[in-house]
Protein backbone atom coordinates (compact mmCIF):
# COMPACT_ATOMS: atom_id res chain seq x y z
CA UNK A 1 0.00 0.00 0.00
CA UNK A 2 1.49 3.33 -1.02
CA UNK A 3 1.42 6.27 1.35
CA UNK A 4 1.04 9.82 0.15
CA UNK A 5 1.96 13.04 1.89
CA UNK A 6 0.74 16.48 0.78
CA UNK A 7 2.79 19.62 1.34
CA UNK A 8 2.65 23.23 0.16
CA UNK A 9 5.36 23.91 -2.34
CA UNK A 10 6.63 26.85 -0.29
CA UNK A 11 8.24 24.16 1.86
CA UNK A 12 9.92 22.87 -1.30
CA UNK A 13 13.18 24.79 -1.12
CA UNK A 14 13.76 23.55 2.43
CA UNK A 15 13.00 19.89 1.87
CA UNK A 16 13.97 19.32 -1.75
CA UNK A 17 17.40 17.83 -1.03
CA UNK A 18 16.00 15.64 1.73
CA UNK A 19 13.35 14.31 -0.63
CA UNK A 20 15.82 13.62 -3.44
CA UNK A 21 18.31 11.88 -1.13
CA UNK A 22 15.74 9.58 0.45
CA UNK A 23 13.32 6.96 -0.74
CA UNK A 24 10.55 9.53 -0.99
CA UNK A 25 9.33 10.36 -4.48
CA UNK A 26 7.54 13.43 -5.74
CA UNK A 27 4.63 12.22 -7.83
CA UNK A 28 2.92 15.54 -8.50
CA UNK A 29 3.15 19.27 -7.92
CA UNK A 30 1.06 22.34 -8.69
CA UNK A 31 2.67 25.76 -8.40
CA UNK A 32 -0.60 27.71 -8.58
CA UNK A 33 -2.33 26.04 -5.65
CA UNK A 34 0.96 25.55 -3.78
CA UNK A 35 0.44 21.79 -3.37
CA UNK A 36 2.68 18.78 -3.94
CA UNK A 37 2.16 15.06 -3.34
CA UNK A 38 5.02 12.86 -2.18
CA UNK A 39 5.04 9.06 -2.06
CA UNK A 40 6.79 7.65 0.98
CA UNK A 41 7.75 4.02 1.81
CA UNK A 42 4.84 1.88 3.07
CA UNK A 43 6.81 0.86 6.18
CA UNK A 44 7.17 4.44 7.41
CA UNK A 45 4.59 3.77 10.13
CA UNK A 46 3.12 7.25 10.00
CA UNK A 47 -0.27 7.78 11.64
CA UNK A 48 -3.24 8.58 9.43
CA UNK A 49 -5.44 11.64 9.78
CA UNK A 50 -8.93 12.06 8.43
CA UNK A 51 -10.24 14.85 6.25
CA UNK A 52 -13.31 16.74 7.37
CA UNK A 53 -16.24 16.90 5.00
CA UNK A 54 -16.35 19.85 2.66
CA UNK A 55 -18.21 22.78 4.24
CA UNK A 56 -18.44 21.00 7.60
CA UNK A 57 -16.86 24.05 9.23
CA UNK A 58 -18.04 27.61 9.70
CA UNK A 59 -16.82 31.03 10.77
CA UNK A 60 -16.17 30.97 14.52
CA UNK A 61 -15.28 27.27 14.73
CA UNK A 62 -12.25 26.52 16.89
CA UNK A 63 -9.22 25.14 15.03
CA UNK A 64 -5.56 24.26 15.58
CA UNK A 65 -2.65 24.86 13.21
CA UNK A 66 -0.02 22.14 13.55
CA UNK A 67 3.50 22.47 12.23
CA UNK A 68 7.21 22.89 12.90
CA UNK A 69 7.58 26.69 13.14
CA UNK A 70 11.07 28.14 12.83
CA UNK A 71 12.56 24.68 13.31
CA UNK A 72 12.03 24.78 17.09
CA UNK A 73 9.87 21.64 17.21
CA UNK A 74 6.39 20.30 16.75
CA UNK A 75 3.86 22.95 17.70
CA UNK A 76 0.10 23.40 17.83
CA UNK A 77 -1.40 26.89 17.87
CA UNK A 78 -5.09 27.54 18.40
CA UNK A 79 -7.55 29.99 16.95
CA UNK A 80 -10.82 30.15 15.07
CA UNK A 81 -12.01 30.14 11.49
CA UNK A 82 -12.03 33.89 10.85
CA UNK A 83 -13.50 33.87 7.34
CA UNK A 84 -14.27 31.60 4.39
CA UNK A 85 -13.91 32.06 0.64
CA UNK A 86 -11.08 34.56 1.11
CA UNK A 87 -9.45 35.48 -2.22
CA UNK A 88 -5.78 36.50 -2.27
CA UNK A 89 -4.70 37.92 -5.69
CA UNK A 90 -1.65 35.75 -6.35
CA UNK A 91 -2.50 34.68 -9.93
CA UNK A 92 -5.29 34.90 -12.50
CA UNK A 93 -6.72 31.71 -10.97
CA UNK A 94 -6.78 33.04 -7.39
CA UNK A 95 -10.47 33.98 -7.49
CA UNK A 96 -11.24 30.31 -8.26
CA UNK A 97 -9.23 29.11 -5.27
CA UNK A 98 -10.44 30.92 -2.13
CA UNK A 99 -8.74 30.23 1.21
CA UNK A 100 -9.83 29.62 4.78
CA UNK A 101 -8.76 32.55 6.95
CA UNK A 102 -7.76 31.82 10.54
CA UNK A 103 -6.22 33.70 13.44
CA UNK A 104 -4.35 30.57 14.59
CA UNK A 105 -0.69 31.75 14.38
CA UNK A 106 1.23 30.49 11.34
CA UNK A 107 4.99 31.02 11.12
CA UNK A 108 7.73 29.82 8.73
CA UNK A 109 7.71 26.06 9.11
CA UNK A 110 3.95 25.78 9.56
CA UNK A 111 3.45 25.48 5.81
CA UNK A 112 2.30 21.95 5.06
CA UNK A 113 0.92 21.32 8.49
CA UNK A 114 -2.78 20.64 8.88
CA UNK A 115 -5.42 23.03 10.11
CA UNK A 116 -7.67 20.74 12.14
CA UNK A 117 -11.02 20.99 13.87
CA UNK A 118 -11.67 19.88 17.45
CA UNK A 119 -12.25 16.33 16.20
CA UNK A 120 -8.71 16.23 14.79
CA UNK A 121 -9.94 16.25 11.19
CA UNK A 122 -8.16 18.28 8.50
CA UNK A 123 -10.17 21.22 7.22
CA UNK A 124 -7.20 22.75 5.39
CA UNK A 125 -3.44 22.87 4.87
CA UNK A 126 -1.59 25.88 6.28
CA UNK A 127 0.01 27.87 3.52
CA UNK A 128 0.60 31.60 4.16
CA UNK A 129 -0.02 34.71 6.22
CA UNK A 130 -0.08 38.44 5.61
CA UNK A 131 3.27 39.83 6.66
CA UNK A 132 1.83 43.18 7.72
CA UNK A 133 -1.29 41.66 9.26
CA UNK A 134 -2.07 40.72 12.85
CA UNK A 135 -2.84 36.99 12.93
CA UNK A 136 -4.27 37.01 9.42
CA UNK A 137 -3.38 33.54 8.16
CA UNK A 138 -4.65 31.26 5.42
CA UNK A 139 -5.11 27.58 4.68
CA UNK A 140 -5.94 25.68 1.50
CA UNK A 141 -9.47 24.30 2.11
CA UNK A 142 -10.18 20.59 2.11
CA UNK A 143 -12.58 20.93 -0.84
CA UNK A 144 -9.81 22.27 -3.07
CA UNK A 145 -7.39 19.61 -1.84
CA UNK A 146 -9.87 16.85 -2.72
CA UNK A 147 -10.35 18.40 -6.16
CA UNK A 148 -6.67 18.78 -7.08
CA UNK A 149 -4.82 15.91 -5.39
CA UNK A 150 -6.34 13.13 -7.55
CA UNK A 151 -5.00 14.93 -10.63
CA UNK A 152 -1.56 15.23 -9.04
CA UNK A 153 -1.58 11.51 -8.26
CA UNK A 154 -2.84 10.43 -11.69
CA UNK A 155 -0.91 12.77 -13.99
CA UNK A 156 1.61 14.63 -11.86
CA UNK A 157 0.09 18.04 -12.61
CA UNK A 158 -3.18 19.94 -12.65
CA UNK A 159 -4.64 20.63 -16.07
CA UNK A 160 -6.26 24.06 -16.37
CA UNK A 161 -7.87 25.82 -19.28
CA UNK A 162 -5.94 29.01 -20.05
CA UNK A 163 -7.81 32.25 -20.52
CA UNK A 164 -5.36 34.61 -18.81
CA UNK A 165 -7.46 37.32 -17.14
CA UNK A 166 -8.04 38.52 -13.61
CA UNK A 167 -10.70 40.98 -12.51
CA UNK A 168 -13.92 41.43 -10.61
CA UNK A 169 -17.63 41.91 -11.09
CA UNK A 170 -19.02 45.39 -11.68
CA UNK A 171 -22.65 45.58 -10.57
CA UNK A 172 -25.18 47.86 -12.26
CA UNK A 173 -25.05 50.58 -9.54
CA UNK A 174 -21.24 50.55 -9.62
CA UNK A 175 -21.24 50.69 -13.40
CA UNK A 176 -23.48 53.74 -13.37
CA UNK A 177 -21.21 55.50 -10.88
CA UNK A 178 -18.03 54.58 -12.76
CA UNK A 179 -19.54 55.29 -16.20
CA UNK A 180 -18.75 51.84 -17.55
CA UNK A 181 -20.75 48.75 -18.48
CA UNK A 182 -21.78 46.19 -15.85
CA UNK A 183 -20.08 42.81 -16.19
CA UNK A 184 -16.66 41.33 -15.44
CA UNK A 185 -14.02 44.07 -15.35
CA UNK A 186 -10.68 42.90 -16.77
CA UNK A 187 -7.92 44.24 -14.51
CA UNK A 188 -4.91 42.06 -15.36
CA UNK A 189 -3.94 40.00 -18.41
CA UNK A 190 -1.23 37.33 -18.41
CA UNK A 191 1.43 37.84 -21.09
CA UNK A 192 1.11 35.39 -23.96
CA UNK A 193 -2.35 34.26 -22.86
CA UNK A 194 -5.35 33.81 -25.16
CA UNK A 195 -6.81 37.02 -23.72
CA UNK A 196 -3.74 38.95 -24.82
CA UNK A 197 -3.70 37.32 -28.25
CA UNK A 198 -7.28 38.40 -29.02
CA UNK A 199 -6.49 41.94 -27.93
CA UNK A 200 -8.32 42.25 -24.61
CA UNK A 201 -7.07 45.09 -22.43
CA UNK A 202 -6.44 45.22 -18.69
CA UNK A 203 -6.78 48.16 -16.33
CA UNK A 204 -4.33 51.02 -16.09
CA UNK A 205 -5.38 53.25 -13.20
CA UNK A 206 -6.65 52.51 -9.68
CA UNK A 207 -9.96 53.71 -8.26
CA UNK A 208 -12.03 53.11 -5.14
CA UNK A 209 -15.77 52.51 -4.87
CA UNK A 210 -16.79 52.37 -1.20
CA UNK A 211 -14.40 49.90 0.41
CA UNK A 212 -13.53 48.18 -2.86
CA UNK A 213 -10.55 48.97 -5.05
CA UNK A 214 -10.53 48.58 -8.82
CA UNK A 215 -8.05 48.85 -11.65
CA UNK A 216 -10.06 50.74 -14.24
CA UNK A 217 -9.48 51.31 -17.93
CA UNK A 218 -9.75 47.69 -19.02
CA UNK A 219 -12.41 45.92 -21.04
CA UNK A 220 -15.62 44.71 -19.38
CA UNK A 221 -16.74 41.21 -20.37
CA UNK A 222 -20.52 41.24 -20.67
CA UNK A 223 -21.16 37.65 -21.77
CA UNK A 224 -19.43 34.38 -22.68
CA UNK A 225 -21.15 31.94 -25.05
CA UNK A 226 -24.33 33.95 -24.63
CA UNK A 227 -24.33 33.77 -20.82
CA UNK A 228 -24.51 37.21 -19.19
CA UNK A 229 -21.84 37.77 -16.54
CA UNK A 230 -24.06 39.35 -13.90
CA UNK A 231 -22.39 38.00 -10.75
CA UNK A 232 -19.28 36.15 -9.63
CA UNK A 233 -21.15 32.86 -9.18
CA UNK A 234 -22.16 32.93 -12.86
CA UNK A 235 -18.60 33.76 -13.90
CA UNK A 236 -17.30 30.82 -11.85
CA UNK A 237 -19.84 28.44 -13.42
CA UNK A 238 -18.87 29.58 -16.90
CA UNK A 239 -15.14 29.18 -16.22
CA UNK A 240 -15.62 25.71 -14.68
CA UNK A 241 -17.46 24.64 -17.83
CA UNK A 242 -14.39 25.34 -19.99
CA UNK A 243 -12.37 22.44 -21.35
CA UNK A 244 -8.98 22.53 -23.00
CA UNK A 245 -9.54 23.01 -26.73
CA UNK A 246 -12.89 24.78 -26.41
CA UNK A 247 -13.64 27.71 -28.69
CA UNK A 248 -15.69 30.32 -26.85
CA UNK A 249 -17.41 33.52 -27.92
CA UNK A 250 -16.66 36.55 -25.76
CA UNK A 251 -18.69 39.75 -25.81
CA UNK A 252 -17.04 42.79 -24.24
CA UNK A 253 -17.51 46.52 -23.73
CA UNK A 254 -14.79 49.03 -24.56
CA UNK A 255 -15.12 52.83 -24.69
CA UNK A 256 -18.89 52.73 -25.02
CA UNK A 257 -18.98 50.05 -27.75
CA UNK A 258 -19.78 46.32 -27.67
CA UNK A 259 -17.56 43.89 -29.59
CA UNK A 260 -17.46 40.12 -30.02
CA UNK A 261 -14.53 37.80 -30.53
CA UNK A 262 -13.92 34.05 -30.56
CA UNK A 263 -10.97 32.48 -28.78
CA UNK A 264 -9.49 28.98 -28.58
CA UNK A 265 -8.60 27.94 -25.04
CA UNK A 266 -5.38 25.88 -24.69
CA UNK A 267 -4.00 24.21 -21.58
CA UNK A 268 -2.27 26.66 -19.30
CA UNK A 269 1.49 26.19 -19.11
CA UNK A 270 3.56 26.83 -16.00
CA UNK A 271 4.65 30.46 -15.94
CA UNK A 272 7.60 32.09 -14.15
CA UNK A 273 5.29 34.07 -11.88
CA UNK A 274 3.73 30.86 -10.53
CA UNK A 275 6.90 30.08 -8.58
CA UNK A 276 7.86 33.59 -7.52
CA UNK A 277 7.71 32.57 -3.84
CA UNK A 278 10.50 30.02 -4.43
CA UNK A 279 12.93 32.88 -4.88
CA UNK A 280 11.72 35.10 -2.05
CA UNK A 281 12.67 34.82 1.60
CA UNK A 282 9.27 36.22 2.46
CA UNK A 283 7.41 33.53 0.59
CA UNK A 284 7.86 30.72 3.13
CA UNK A 285 5.25 32.21 5.33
Amino acid sequence: MRMLFMVPLKCWSHMLMKVLSSRRKVIGMDLISDLAVIRIPPNSALPEIKFAKKWSYAVGDQVMAIGYPLGIGKTASSGIVSALERVIPLSTFSWMMPYIQTDAPISPGNSGGPLVNLCGEIIGINTLHLINGQNINFAIPVGLIEELVPQLIDSGHVSRTWYGIYGQIISFPMAMSLNISPGFLVETIEPGSPAEKIGLRGGTYPARFGFREFLLGGDVLTSVNGVSLDDLETVAEVVRSFNVGDCVEVEYWRNGKIAKVEVLLPERPELPGDARWLFSRQADK
